[in-house]
This record gives C-alpha cells, structure tokens and sequence, in this order.
C-alpha cells in the first residue's frame, strides 16, 4: 500500500496542532488495538510499507 502525502493548514496554531497530534495518537491507539496482530502478520509476509515521500527538511525553516 503505497501511503499518499497528506497537507496540513499551515495556519493552525501550535495549540491546534497539538489538539490534531493528541487525536491521531488516540487514532492510532485504537487502530492498533482492533487491527494490530493482523498488521503484524501482514509486514512479516509483505515487509513493512515505504516511508512516506518526504522532501528534506530545511533546518533554516521553524515551523513555529
């Protein structure tokens, strides 16, 4: 499963961002406790999915 760039506003404030964090984490949470052992399963047969497709960081560019 090839993973697809997602954009973010770039107006959110760090408070928001952190709301959004809190709640994927929880996302994740839940991801991984219905579907974890089938996950697994899945990357030892097929490998792990690829990294999503990141420019390099500039370290110049703060975000906040």
């Amino acid at each position: 499963m090839e993973r697809e760039r997602i954009e973010v506003p770039t107006t959110w404030t760090p408070e928001e961002a952190i709301t959004i964090l809190g709640f994927v984490d929880g996302l994740l949470d839940a991801i991984w406790h219905a579907y974890g052992p089938v996950i697994r399963r899945h990357e030892e047969l097929h490998g792990p999915p690829p990294p999503p497709d990141c420019p390099e960081a500039d370290p110049d560019d703060i975000p906040f």
